[in-house]
């Protein structure tokens, strides 16, 4: 296999795998076709498209894009046959353009932050999507009907590559949604990815910021831990109302300390294994990955609930140095009986007091209701830093919206025209987390303007 180089430079990253050789090697043939010197970024999004990957179709169905529709529209434009396939293998020689090269090393990016093997056609995609000159493009290839917000589609220049980013990171996850009924509602069960944000792109929350540092430093210098603790592990309790500021002060400490982010919702996998037990919905329904479907093939809701809680460690534990987010873990409590209750939180002490010698991790586990939570959670080494979230949306007065008089701290509703306070993403209703030019909801990835 030979090798496109990067200017990423390690000989790892430069693997790509043979279904990106085909991808250029199209790309190639309609730079002759189309009479140009080099292969540009334009170049690279028709040989994704006109391959029509698995994977491609994958994401471009996650972006909300039909991909059959979108090789029609590239056909009839171009004049290209809709079986067209690399009529030769790609040419070392036929020369790369400075842009697409760098689509290349954001498709590479993109392959390593998804724990990928190899860079494949999806990640090229995505790489070229991103950047500028594909703008006009896009624009062109997509249907009449907008599928893709206007805020990307109207941006120009870096406004559209970070806009775009934000697009492809609220859309494109590695992530297990779970439907419970009927689809009426839908919860997270588990999610993998390498978040971006940082601290300063969240209002408020400084104390809280402040006492999260610690873990960041930690993940960054994990020999500097302070004398009697674990220069491994680092345990984090986290209080506060959730899909305010939780999720996204977790996801920046993962992206200030630069590692990739673990999450498991054990409401959700409670409410999962529950409703399985009780016949409400069927394993072979929920999209699952291989891995997660034969853990959860057989057993009782405690053995398949500590299958899953100990391969989410597993897993952190190869990507280390990372952050593990254990969700709504006071949903322990709202298991059927107590022999269950126990098991589960018997393997989470067990994953918390193991001793491995992997990179730092830090695993901090989220919850509205502290109180409620066993004592051994709370012990040393485990759960005993305590962060607080002040629930910003009611503790400040501001004015409202609609009459523009300043409303009391606490109430949710104007006490002048009784306007609701608190915004909502208007698709799925979740609040609102206060972050600075955010332009997509973090739950559903729909634009909020």
């Amino acid at each position: 296999m030979t090798t496109v180089t990067s200017r990423i430079g390690t000989q790892v990253l430069g693997w790509l795998a043979p279904s990106i050789y085909e991808a250029l090697g199209i790309a190639q043939q309609e730079a002759v076709r189309l009479q140009i010197s080099e292969v540009t970024p334009e170049l690279l999004l028709l040989g994704v498209i006109i391959q029509g990957h698995d994977g491609v179709r994958r994401v471009l169905s996650e972006l909300g894009i039909d991909w059959q529709t979108m090789r029609l529209q590239t056909a009839q434009i171009f004049d290209i046959p809709l079986d067209a396939e690399a009529e030769s293998p790609f040419n070392d020689d036929f020369p790369l353009s400075e842009d697409a090269q760098d689509c290349i090393d954001q498709a590479i990016y993109f392959a390593v932050s998804m724990h990928a093997p190899l860079t494949l056609p999806e990640h090229l995609l995505l790489g070229t999507l991103r950047h500028h000159h594909t703008q006009p493009l896009l624009a062109l290839l997509l249907p009449a009907e907008r599928v893709i917000p206007a805020p990307v589609i109207e941006s120009t220049g870096l406004d559209y590559t970070v806009a775009m980013d934000q697009f492809i990171h609220s859309r494109v996850r590695e992530q297990t949604v779970i439907s419970f009924g009927n689809g009426r509602s839908w919860q997270t069960l588990r999610g993998f990815e390498r978040p971006t944000r940082l601290f300063t792109d969240i209002t408020g929350e400084d104390a809280a910021k402040r006492s999260m540092q610690e873990a960041v430093d930690f993940l960054k210098r994990p020999g500097m831990a302070r004398r009697g603790e674990k220069n491994y592990l680092c345990g984090m309790l986290l209080v506060g109302n959730p899909r305010r500021n939780r999720t996204p002060l977790v996801k920046a400490v993962a992206g200030e300390a630069v590692v990739p982010l673990f999450a498991l919702s054990i409401s959700a996998l409670v409410r999962m294994l529950n409703d399985i037990a009780h016949d409400i919905m069927q394993l072979e329904d929920v999209d699952l990955s291989e891995d997660e479907r034969a853990l959860l093939a057989d057993g009782s809701v405690a053995q398949r609930g500590r299958r899953m809680i100990a391969y989410i460690f597993d897993q952190a534990r190869k990507a280390s140095p990372c952050v593990l987010l254990l969700d709504d873990i006071d949903a322990i409590n709202e298991l059927s009986t107590e022999e269950e209750r126990q098991q589960w939180l018997n393997q989470v002490l067990v994953e918390m007091d193991g001793r491995d010698y992997h990179p730092s991790m830090v695993v901090i586990a989220a919850t509205q209701h502290p109180d409620g939570l066993d004592l051994a959670l709370l012990h040393p080494a485990r759960f005993e830093q305590r962060v607080v979230l002040e629930d910003s949306a009611f503790t400040q007065s501001r004015p409202c919206p609609s009459c523009k008089r300043t409303t009391r701290p606490g109430w949710k509703h104007c006490m002048y025209c009784g306007t609701f306070l608190v915004k909502v993403c208007p698709h799925c209703n979740v609040l609102l987390p206060e972050i600075d030019g955010v332009q997509f909801c973090f739950e559903c990835g729909s634009p909020l303007k």
